[in-house]
């Protein structure tokens, strides 16, 4: 279970960080709006690629940076 989360979540985050590539390459790609992050490491590697503004959420393990916005979401009983 724990690893198809942290699959879960690497998946994620490889789709954010890929999709700021092609964005800054001059694709016509579109950017997420809005990211939830349902891991500790997902959510510091959002705000170092810069992605920090999109994140709306993050799990009630993550805390860090400061700016994050804090939950109560669990990233082991993620619930839509």
């Amino acid at each position: 279970m724990r690893h198809r989360l942290f699959a879960s979540a690497a998946a994620a985050l490889a789709g954010a960080v890929l999709a700021a590539a092609g964005a800054a390459s001059g694709s016509t790609a579109a950017l997420p709006h809005r990211i939830v992050s349902l891991s500790p490491t997902a959510t510091e590697s959002l705000f170092a690629v810069g992605a920090g503004p999109q994140v709306t959420a993050v799990d009630d393990q993550s805390d860090y940076p400061k700016e994050a916005p804090r939950t109560k979401l669990s990233g082991y009983t993620p619930n839509v």
